[in-house]
């Protein structure tokens, strides 16, 4: 009886070898399998065989998939050149392993090779959120960084940009396009005025002057109680707008009331500043019309007739400009041959010794004058004029766009703006895709 017993420990352990030599013999097996699934699919690739390659990469992957195997069979799909496989591949490449940034390297790489620049920056924004990073993907990004395309529309004159729409003018008549470049109102006034926050100043076909909203609904009157021919509506800004016709103007708020005036002319409120022209010299002045400046002979207006903005104005005299502040006063000693009053709090255009280049509301110069022409800073990019057409630079002053194009207006916050191609009189939108 006590050798049974001892018999079953003995017993036990057999059992527990061989079961474990069956395994190992299984997993060898497998092994060899895989190794050899592998092995026929290198092979077929070195043929060019990549239907029966990719069929086995594939068997290969069934019973264990890696990132390095992913990654061969990416590179023997390139060498096949089946667009679709590629970007099914680098697809599941994204889906299997999400927290890898070498998926989505694969797949920016084959839509910059097709110039699918949208998607590759859908799929960096991905990679942003995952907090994914390689020094490859950003210098693939940095370079599509400022790919651009120029929407189908063309249009005969067009206005730079103003609370999100355009004026735009074709045939002699006025709209508004919107912020993709697409008509927001069809051109049928015979004057449209820069858009303010939520209305813009028209003319209808029958000559009434009023305000509509962005789908064209008459929405504002001017006082009816003005005593003039009115040919003139204004931009509305800090709530009030000026109104009146080429010799007489009033400032106007949004109640209806006369708050100021008559001038000879007047710009636009913006940080509670507007300029008006009386006796025939233009002065800055506040929102209830107090002058506080000196008369000069003119200020640089934007679309809006904006002259005031990021605390500064610059004023003619003498055939220079100055730069003067809130109150009227000279900012610098410095003076300019042009200026371009400032579109953003960044840097505004000015001329020097006849060529162009960048301050701040200081008056310091931040790029140093070299261009031909130039508009001020918006939204990020300045455009710029080099012999003889126009481009695009950053803040820093590097040229992100090349200078191609014959005319060039400023880029509005979502990253589109007009330009005219050299080959052609009609003006086209620019989308640098980035921000589409």
């Amino acid at each position: 009886m006590s050798n049974y017993k001892n018999l079953v420990p003995i017993g036990l352990i057999v059992f527990g070898f061989l079961g474990c030599y069956t395994r190992l013999d299984d997993s060898a097996a497998k092994q060899r399998q895989y190794d050899q699934y592998l092995e026929d699919a290198r092979t077929y690739r070195e043929g060019k065989i990549y239907v029966d390659s990719f069929a086995s990469y594939k068997s290969a992957l069934e019973m264990k998939n890696t990132l390095n195997i992913c990654e061969e069979v990416g590179d023997m799909l390139l060498e096949s050149n089946k667009a679709s496989d590629i970007e099914s591949w680098g697809k599941y490449m994204v889906d299997t392993y999400p927290k890898n940034v070498e998926g989505y390297e694969y797949l920016i790489d084959y839509y910059m090779a097709h110039k699918n620049y949208q998607n590759c920056f859908s799929y960096y924004d991905i990679t942003e959120k995952r907090n994914l990073h390689s020094d490859t993907l950003t210098a693939k990004i940095n370079s599509i960084l400022y790919e651009y395309d120029l929407g189908l529309g063309r249009y005969d004159e067009i206005e730079e940009y103003s609370n999100g729409y355009a004026v735009v003018i074709n045939e002699g008549k006025y709209g508004y396009v919107d912020h993709s470049g697409n008509y927001n109102i069809e051109p049928t006034y015979q004057y449209a005025g820069a858009f303010g926050r939520d209305f813009g100043p028209i003319q209808d076909e029958s000559g009434e002057w009023y305000y509509v909203d962005n789908e064209g609904n008459r929405r504002m009157n001017y006082p009816d109680d003005l005593e003039l021919e009115v040919t003139k509506l204004g931009y509305i800004g800090n709530g009030q707008y000026a109104v009146g016709n080429e010799s007489t103007v009033y400032f106007a708020n949004t109640d209806g009331e006369i708050v100021s005036g008559p001038y000879q002319d007047a710009g636009a409120y913006n940080e509670q500043r507007a300029v008006v022209k009386k006796d025939d010299k233009w002065y800055l002045a506040d929102l209830q019309g107090n002058i506080l400046s000196d008369g000069y002979e003119q200020f640089a207006m934007d679309v809006q007739r904006n002259s005031y903005r990021n605390g500064v104005a610059f004023a003619q005299i003498q055939e220079k400009y100055v730069m003067l502040n809130g109150d009227g006063k000279t900012v610098t000693t410095q003076k300019y041959q042009d200026a371009k009053c400032f579109l953003d709090d960044t840097y505004a255009a000015v001329e020097i010794n006849g060529l162009w280049g960048f301050v701040d509301n200081q008056g310091k110069v931040v790029i140093e004058p070299v261009y031909e022409d130039a508009l001020s800073f918006s939204n990020g990019f300045a455009a710029v004029k080099k012999d003889g057409l126009w481009g695009y630079i950053n803040l820093e002053g590097k040229m992100v766009i090349s200078p191609v194009f014959e005319d060039a207006h400023s880029m509005n916050a979502n990253r589109l703006c007009f330009v005219k191609e050299e080959s052609s009189d009609k003006w086209a939108v620019l989308r640098l895709i980035r921000y589409q």
